[in-house]
């Protein structure tokens, strides 16, 4: 890399940890992770906490993820995260670990997928980069970035890997729902987020609650107001963790 590629990095790494620390709500972490892993050509991202209490099922684990909700469902209905050699390796190190669907066969035979890899390829999630890391008071974690881009190089490895380490401390720390205590959910608003948890559709919901499909939308839309969720995904897992769904 030439010195002005060098200088034009370190000027983008500064931005960077300007905005997380500046972060004062889980949605403007939300944005720069967006950001970010579009800068990176990658499709998705996700902040999954890897403590004991919360490992039984990747929507109860996630923090924070723009995976399309169908795929974190058939994950679940699978019982994937309690079987996945990815999540192994991530538990058992504390270095970036890249994920390949198809992997390369070292003797010129194809290797057989897994569950897990067959479901990420449904979704054109190719391969990905996971980033263990932890927060001050020892809570685990990982930030992971998935799609279909090319491994990343060295200097992008080093500079993502900061930034994921930065991102999960202060999102940990600072603005994670677990620190406030979230306005109480109506019976309405439970119940529609009861029926998203098993994947029911708005106007399923709207039909099992003999509701309009948009009072259902209004109801959702004000969990996720409540709960400080970026989307339905993500309101799911805050009410898993929170115990207000089970």
């Amino acid at each position: 890399m030439s010195p002005t590629g060098q200088n034009t990095v370190m000027v983008r790494q500064f931005e960077i940890e300007d905005r997380i620390e500046s972060a004062q709500t889980g949605y403007d972490i939300f944005r720069l992770l967006r950001e970010l892993s579009s800068s990176y050509d990658f499709d998705f991202f996700s902040i999954i906490e890897l403590s004991q209490t919360r490992a039984g099922s990747l929507s109860s684990a996630s923090i924070m993820t723009n995976w399309p909700p169908d795929l974190i469902h058939a994950y679940d209905r699978e019982n994937l995260f309690e079987t996945s050699p990815v999540i192994k390796r991530i538990r058992a190190t504390s270095q970036p670990v890249y994920w390949e669907a198809e992997p390369c066969p070292a003797n010129g035979a194809p290797e057989p997928l897994s569950d897990e890899a067959h479901l990420f390829l449904q979704f054109n999630i190719k391969r990905g980069v996971h980033f263990p890391t932890h927060a001050p008071d020892g809570t685990r974690g990982v930030v992971s970035f998935t799609g279909s881009r090319s491994p990343l190089d060295r200097d992008e490895l080093g500079a993502l890997a900061l930034h994921a380490t930065q991102i999960f401390e202060h999102l940990h720390m600072a603005i994670t729902p677990e620190k406030k205590v979230p306005a109480s959910l109506t019976e309405r608003e439970r119940e529609a987020l009861e029926l998203t948890a098993i994947g029911k559709t708005s106007n399923e919901i709207a039909a099992i609650l003999n509701l309009s499909e948009h009072t259902v939308n209004r109801y959702l839309t004000q969990v996720c107001h409540k709960l400080s969720a970026q989307n339905r995904a993500h309101a799911v897992g805050v009410g898993l963790r929170l115990g207000i769904i089970e």
